[in-house]
């Protein structure tokens, strides 16, 4: 008896410090980080199962339980759901499934894997939106409704309707959101974070441009008889309910094989987590009540996570364009699901730890709903009593000295280690001016890409921006034989070149990268300069600049640090001579019917197609736009007149005109 009394404790031991792991990396997962990957978690999660069944306990803040995902972030207005979102059972096991349904249909949807959210409505109009945070409390997010594709801002019901989806990130607009980053460090590791950053943003325009698309799965309020009632109901209010299908015992092993190749082939644009059973006869479903952890109604099913063993050859690591070292798993090539695998990302030095990885371990590796390869598990881990991950001592591109940092602003209580190179001039450091000079909003260089570019950096061609007209031509030969290179590449890039020769001085300036100086402000220099480029040439102070509303000291001190030399850039002021003598610059086609105005634009706009439009056509006119009002801004552009936001409230102290789309194209456009 006191032996099983000890092992009881023991197991409740290990139950607190699971729990303790898994609410780490929940927290961590649903503010969007990464600490543990998805079969980890799983894998634990079992575990804790499993000793629950045995001990007959569980114990408070279990992730097994109800509460689910994390607290809402501190600062966040929080919202106590009238309607608790409880987890779903879970399982692997088509049988299982086949079992949950025993002789009744069911409907199979997938399992959508973004940022759950609640819709309220009331007398037609939306009450709310929040997030489901732990599944009890979470953060209300309503301002940002009307720039989420998807949330219906009225529907033709008067009575409450509560609907709960998910906010999503397309697997496209999530490379093109990480396109536009150019600290590597500030990329997100999967959609689902872009989701769950995007939903609490304060930036309205940024979250529109970012495409988030909102996805009901649930009718949670008025409470209807089947499936299809709820697929109607929501689709009457202007919503797209979840892609489903109605399966039975016989037919279910087909519908997951037809969801299972919709992955497989990369044909659903939305990430997902597996699959959702639940009973086409709802008011059945909720006759069965609770487990006392999760509803009756339905089960997650996930997909089975193949794992094979291999072993570890080598961790290499890769330098971005910020100095961050990434580190890639090396191993023997295995078969996964028709494709041979042989690498995969292991995060950052923390995650390298918590694996115990070194070459030569016997690994499991498995594709993460089977698209990601990912390492499962260190199958010679236990046998390692000692062990510290070896950070590289030297950047593998410049070989100058390395550091760690540790970030604690991870969501949870584990911080973070990643390795830099500290060399301010590492090639791969100046990637992102490459990147940045070729750019849409600088030179629009075509055919040159970051791959591209470094190509050209580690054959020698590319040291200075000037080479690109100069090294290019004399080297075809060595560029088309490049491995992915060929005619056609070389040919484009020429073509590009040749067109980047004509350009206006406020993209020139732009392209060169000075910190402080982006597109906005070069605008406001040229303009400073009458697109004369032989006049900020050959200014060597800038002092002029501290009249134009929007330049402050900051910009002023950064470009005299660039003329002198003084910042680690590609093109410093010493060397821009050289590099304006292969342009041929354009005067900017402009008018001055704003000539000395100033607008600050605010809020969503209905005539323009977007912010972009509005400050080109303005500045066409020789007007400008800043992004703060001030005793020098003209009028404040904002369709809502009688909004309380801090732009609104900074005009009416100042005495500035507050006006709307059409006011502003009646009164200046004419």
């Amino acid at each position: 008896m006191e032996d099983l009394k000890m092992n009881k404790e023991e197991n409740i031991v290990k139950m607190q410090h699971l729990i303790e792991r898994m609410k780490e990396a929940a927290d961590a997962y649903y503010n969007g980080q990464e600490i543990m990957s998805d079969f980890e978690y799983d894998t634990l999660f079992d575990e804790l199962q499993k000793l629950e069944k045995e001990t007959g306990i569980t114990l408070p803040e279990s992730p097994t339980s109800f509460k689910v995902g994390a607290a809402p972030v501190d600062g966040a207005v929080k919202v106590t759901h009238k309607y608790p979102a409880l987890s779903l059972a879970k399982t692997k096991s088509v049988d299982d499934l086949k079992n949950f349904l025993g002789e009744r249909k069911g409907y199979l949807s997938w399992k959508l894997d973004g940022l759950t959210m609640v819709a309220t409505y009331l007398d037609g109009k939306l009450k709310s939106l929040v997030t489901r945070g732990n599944g009890l409390v979470g953060e209300d997010i309503t301002r940002n409704a009307p720039y989420i594709r998807g949330v219906a801002l009225d529907i033709p019901y008067k009575e409450e309707v509560v609907i709960r989806g998910e906010a999503l990130c397309s697997y496209p607009a999530f490379e093109k959101i990480n396109a536009r980053m150019e600290n590597e460090e500030d990329k997100y590791k999967n959609p689902r974070g872009v989701a769950s950053g995007s939903v609490r943003l304060l930036d309205a325009k940024e979250l529109k441009e970012r495409d988030i698309h909102f996805i009901p799965f649930e009718l949670v309020s008025p409470k209807v008889n089947s499936v299809l009632d709820e697929r109607d109901l929501i689709a009457a209010c202007g919503m797209q309910f979840v892609e489903s299908h109605c399966v039975d015992a016989n037919n279910i092993d087909i519908l997951i094989k037809f969801f299972a190749g919709y992955v497989e082939r990369k044909g659903y644009p939305y990430p997902t987590d597996g699959l959702v059973l639940t009973y086409e006869d709802l008011e059945y479903g909720r006759s069965l009540g609770l487990t006392g952890h999760h509803p009756r109604h339905s089960i997650a099913f996930k997909w089975k996570d193949e794992e094979f063993e291999t072993t570890l050859r080598e961790i290499f690591w890769s330098a971005s364009k910020t100095g961050l070292l990434n580190p890639v798993a090396v191993f023997d090539p295995v078969e996964i699901d028709g494709t041979t695998v042989k690498r995969a990302s292991v995060h950052n030095l923390s995650y390298i730890e918590h694996l115990k990885l070194e070459p030569g371990d016997k690994i499991t590796v498995y594709k993460a709903n089977m698209i990601i390869p990912q390492i499962a598990r260190n199958l010679s881990a236990e046998k390692k009593m000692l062990y510290t991950a070896k950070a590289p001592a030297v950047c593998p591109v410049c070989g100058g000295k390395t550091k760690i940092v540790i970030n604690n602003n991870t969501g949870s209580n584990e911080a973070i280690k990643t390795v830099y190179c500290e060399n301010e001039m590492c090639p791969s450091k100046q990637i992102g001016q490459w990147t940045h000079f070729v750019s849409r909003d600088a030179l629009n260089i075509m055919g040159l890409g970051e791959n591209q570019i470094i190509d050209l950096i580690d054959e020698g061609i590319l040291t200075t921006f000037s080479d690109l007209f100069t090294n290019i031509v004399p080297n075809k030969d060595k560029i088309v034989d490049l491995e992915g290179w060929g005619e056609k590449s070389y040919n484009l890039i020429v073509d590009g070149v040749e067109k980047a020769r004509k350009t206006t001085l406020a993209n020139f300036i732009n392209a060169l990268s000075i910190p402080w100086v982006g597109k906005s402000t070069a605008k406001l220099i040229a303009s400073y300069y009458d697109q004369d480029p032989e006049r900020f040439l050959f200014d060597s102070d800038f002092g002029g600049l501290k009249d134009i509303d929007g330049i402050g000291e900051t910009v002023i001190e950064s470009l005299r640090d660039w003329k002198n030399g003084n910042l680690p850039l590609i093109c410093s002021g010493k060397d821009v001579e050289y590099l304006a003598s292969f342009f041929e610059f354009e005067k900017s086609k402009t008018g001055d019917r704003l000539k000395g105005m100033t607008f600050v634009i605010t809020g969503s706009l209905q005539r323009y197609e977007n912010r972009d439009a509005m400050v080109a056509v303005i500045e066409s006119l020789g007007g400008k736009v800043s992004g703060s009002v001030s005793s020098k801004t003209t009028a404040l552009i904002n369709n809502d007149v009688n909004s309380t936001s801090g732009k609104n409230k900074k005009a009416k102290e100042l005495s500035i005109p507050i006006i709307s789309e059409e006011d502003f194209v009646r009164e200046y456009i004419g």
